[in-house]
């Protein structure tokens, strides 16, 4: 009895040994007939197979032709084959012609070259149904369908956006200005894909796919969202196993950051003199590929000790009052500028009051 699994195998699974033994028992020509009337050699093959009466004329007429490869081949080429082609089906026929002893030599080699088929074929397909199945956990965003299709590793984020739902103009203010610099940034009302667990996506998130971790504060609006809460919390956690700086804070005003994140320096919309805010939380943010913002600071470059001296030299020519008066430094910023105005006024007083003195000393004595 043929093993149903013969059925399934294709022709394509025999190898060049096995049609070799298959040919030199085959082509030798057989004059005695079956009871029904097959021919017992190739050609009973070839007409069960369903070759046309022109297919088989033109393999009779070939010199040194290996006619039982290459009813094969042209069993396996046929449009609408009578039977299919496969190993179990080949059997059948050789049982068909009456050649019991072509079928049972060359049944364990057939069941060799079966075995050795489907290992890589079912490997495959276990293979792929476990990619499958990975790649469904990894599809969290929308991203990461895109990606996974061309079977690249879903998407990877410079920066993962925290806020209360009332701070959502603010948040797509930042969004825009990161994006704008070609910064990743991943928001979860956007960017998840509908089906997905949402709570173990953005832990996901936090965890592999987010570099750095945005948090936007104001009072009490985020303090009053347990969520966010514990997944600044839980970004907190990561960045201390990882020895990475995962948070950076962001606050527009005065407001009651949570203790365990007080110690960290973040970026102050409402304290925003010396810095270009955008430009200040790029630089925290941006990967290594992208070039840093050269805006943060810009006050003009303090000048090198000679360029100091200089002015000071030229001051011995002109009066008291204008020597410690002059113009200030150009790095200096307008609170500076006037403190240093009225220490020089102080100790121009100082000294004129102190010559005052001396001279009404000398003019008594």
């Amino acid at each position: 009895m043929v093993n149903q699994n013969m059925y399934l195998t294709p022709l394509s699974a025999l190898t060049p040994a096995t049609i070799e033994q298959l040919g030199m028992m085959l082509d030798s020509r057989k004059v005695i007939p079956t009871s029904k009337g097959h021919l017992r050699d190739w050609r009973g093959l070839a007409e069960m197979v369903g070759l046309s009466a022109v297919q088989q004329s033109a393999l009779n007429g070939k010199a040194n032709c290996l006619f039982t490869e290459e009813v094969l081949k042209l069993w396996q080429t046929l449009k609408d084959p009578k039977l299919p082609p496969n190993i179990g089906t080949l059997q059948d026929l050789l049982e068909e012609i009456d050649r019991w002893d072509i079928h049972d030599d060359l049944a364990p080699q057939f069941e060799l070259d079966a075995e050795k088929y489907r290992q890589p074929v079912e490997q495959s397909q276990i293979d792929r149904k476990k990619q499958q199945n990975s790649s469904d956990r990894e599809i969290i965003t929308i991203d990461d369908t895109v990606l996974v299709e061309k079977g690249l590793p879903p998407q990877q984020y410079d920066v993962m956006l925290l806020y209360a739902d009332e701070d959502y103009a603010r948040a797509n203010e930042i969004l825009e200005r990161l994006e704008e610099r070609n910064i990743k940034v991943f928001i979860k009302n956007r960017d998840l894909i509908p089906g997905v667990f949402e709570f173990d996506a953005v832990l996901e998130m936090i965890a592999n796919r987010c570099n750095k971790i945005v948090v936007i504060f104001s009072d009490p609006l985020f303090q009053n969202d347990k969520l966010n809460s514990f997944l600044v919390s839980y970004a907190q956690v990561v960045g201390i196993e990882t020895d990475k700086r995962k948070i950076i804070p962001v606050t527009f005003e005065m407001c009651n950051i949570p203790s365990k994140l007080r110690f960290i320096y973040r970026v102050d919309y409402s304290n925003n003199q010396h810095w270009n805010f955008y430009d200040k939380l790029y630089n925290s943010v941006r990967p290594s590929h992208l070039p840093p913002s050269t805006q943060l600071m810009p006050r003009a470059t303090k000048p090198s000790l000679s360029e100091e001296i200089e002015p000071m030299k030229s001051a011995t020519s002109t009066s008291l009052d204008s020597a410690y008066l002059s113009e200030s430094p150009p790095w200096s910023t307008p609170l500076e500028e006037a403190k240093r105005t009225k220490n020089k006024k102080l100790k121009f007083l100082k000294i004129f009051n102190k010559g005052k003195k001396k001279v009404g000393q000398s003019v008594a004595s």
